[in-house]
């Protein structure tokens, strides 16, 4: 489940996530947390960033593909940019 806070009115709303095919990030004190992003790209979410013209500027989407389990990452070598 996603909950969905209106910070104007303080209404909340719970969607599955299983019923949401894209989300557009159109605000720049949007806040979304990285294990929400996690579920929301391993159920092949689209998310889209919008900058301060409200134009789409980027998009993040998952793909099956790009998911692997813990045992196959561990036995990968990573690249870490500090």
């Amino acid at each position: 489940m996603m909950v969905i806070t209106d910070s104007r009115t303080g209404e909340v709303a719970l969607r599955p996530i299983e019923d949401i095919k894209m989300i557009m990030i159109d605000h720049h004190s949007a806040k979304l947390t990285v294990p929400l992003i996690i579920q929301l790209v391993a159920n092949n979410v689209g998310i889209v960033y919008c900058d301060s013209k409200h134009m789409p500027t980027a998009m993040m989407k998952g793909t099956p593909a790009m998911l692997y389990t813990a045992e196959e990452v561990g036995s990968r070598q990573t690249l870490s940019l500090l």
